[in-house]
């Protein structure tokens, strides 16, 4: 397996607002096509969503609506990690299909 790439990502939707001391956050929805990614080893990396630094996400629905995913930010920002209900571990999983959720951070840098 390897890293998302950042062709495996559309943006759908997006949309700003203003946090404390003068932050500013964006929200995407985003589409992601994963094929094993969403573990620390197969990352979902901040940068393929174009932001410095993930804050938060929603759950990821599968395009089939037959599989959920919650997800959320590891302890530096930097990735997306993802977990299911059916493994019973509360480790990151890698996941295989098209999945549709929103996540906010820290605009990225460009």
């Amino acid at each position: 397996m390897a890293d998302l790439a950042d062709s495996a990502v559309t943006f759908v939707d997006q949309y700003e607002s203003d946090g404390l001391n003068g932050k500013r956050y964006v929200y995407r929805e985003v589409s992601l096509v994963l094929t094993g990614q969403g573990s620390v080893a197969n990352a979902i990396n901040a940068s393929s969503l174009n932001l410095a630094t993930i804050k938060g996400s929603t759950s990821f629905i599968m395009s089939t609506n037959a599989e959920i995913l919650y997800a959320g930010p590891n302890v530096a920002g930097d990735q997306l990690l993802l977990g299911d209900t059916v493994s019973l571990t509360n480790a990151p999983v890698d996941a295989t299909g098209t999945f549709t959720g929103t996540v906010w951070g820290t605009r990225e840098i460009v």
